[in-house]
Protein backbone atom coordinates (compact mmCIF):
# COMPACT_ATOMS: atom_id res chain seq x y z
CA UNK A 1 0.00 0.00 0.00
CA UNK A 2 2.65 2.42 0.90
CA UNK A 3 4.74 2.08 -2.69
CA UNK A 4 1.18 2.75 -4.54
CA UNK A 5 0.63 6.12 -2.57
CA UNK A 6 4.06 7.02 -3.16
CA UNK A 7 4.30 6.15 -6.87
CA UNK A 8 1.67 8.19 -7.62
CA UNK A 9 3.21 11.55 -6.27
CA UNK A 10 6.51 10.67 -7.99
CA UNK A 11 4.69 10.93 -11.61
CA UNK A 12 3.20 13.99 -11.09
CA UNK A 13 6.28 15.39 -9.68
CA UNK A 14 8.27 14.02 -12.94
CA UNK A 15 5.47 15.26 -14.70
CA UNK A 16 5.95 18.61 -13.26
CA UNK A 17 9.75 18.84 -13.69
CA UNK A 18 9.44 18.01 -17.21
CA UNK A 19 6.65 20.67 -17.44
CA UNK A 20 9.39 23.58 -16.91
CA UNK A 21 7.08 26.40 -19.16
CA UNK A 22 7.91 27.63 -22.04
CA UNK A 23 8.45 31.12 -20.77
CA UNK A 24 10.83 29.79 -18.29
CA UNK A 25 12.40 27.32 -20.95
CA UNK A 26 12.98 30.26 -23.60
CA UNK A 27 14.34 32.88 -20.59
CA UNK A 28 16.90 31.34 -19.91
CA UNK A 29 18.22 30.98 -23.65
CA UNK A 30 17.45 34.93 -23.44
CA UNK A 31 19.44 35.07 -20.65
CA UNK A 32 22.57 33.43 -22.25
CA UNK A 33 22.28 35.69 -24.90
CA UNK A 34 19.74 34.57 -27.77
CA UNK A 35 16.80 37.17 -29.14
CA UNK A 36 13.47 35.96 -27.62
CA UNK A 37 12.31 35.34 -31.49
CA UNK A 38 15.42 33.17 -32.19
CA UNK A 39 14.74 31.10 -28.56
CA UNK A 40 11.22 30.95 -29.22
CA UNK A 41 11.61 29.35 -32.83
CA UNK A 42 14.17 26.91 -31.27
CA UNK A 43 11.90 25.94 -28.66
CA UNK A 44 9.36 25.16 -31.02
CA UNK A 45 11.74 23.09 -33.22
CA UNK A 46 12.77 21.21 -30.16
CA UNK A 47 9.34 20.77 -29.18
CA UNK A 48 8.36 19.53 -32.64
CA UNK A 49 11.37 17.14 -32.71
CA UNK A 50 10.84 15.80 -28.50
CA UNK A 51 6.74 14.87 -29.65
CA UNK A 52 7.11 14.21 -33.18
CA UNK A 53 4.72 16.79 -34.25
CA UNK A 54 1.75 15.89 -31.85
CA UNK A 55 -0.92 18.62 -33.19
CA UNK A 56 -2.38 19.20 -29.42
CA UNK A 57 1.71 19.83 -28.11
CA UNK A 58 2.17 21.93 -30.93
CA UNK A 59 -1.03 24.01 -31.07
CA UNK A 60 0.15 24.61 -26.90
CA UNK A 61 3.45 25.23 -28.11
CA UNK A 62 3.03 28.22 -30.13
CA UNK A 63 0.27 29.84 -28.02
CA UNK A 64 2.90 29.77 -25.12
CA UNK A 65 5.47 31.38 -27.31
CA UNK A 66 2.97 34.05 -28.84
CA UNK A 67 2.12 34.60 -24.92
CA UNK A 68 5.70 34.90 -24.39
CA UNK A 69 6.77 37.26 -27.36
CA UNK A 70 3.74 39.49 -26.61
CA UNK A 71 5.43 39.84 -22.56
CA UNK A 72 8.57 40.37 -23.80
CA UNK A 73 7.68 43.41 -25.90
CA UNK A 74 5.38 44.73 -22.89
CA UNK A 75 7.91 44.60 -21.20
CA UNK A 76 7.04 42.23 -18.44
CA UNK A 77 9.56 39.51 -19.06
Amino acid sequence: MRESETSIPAAKREIKRDADTFAERAGMLVMRGYKPKDAVELLLQQTAIEHGNDPRVMEKARADAEGFLLRVRKGLI
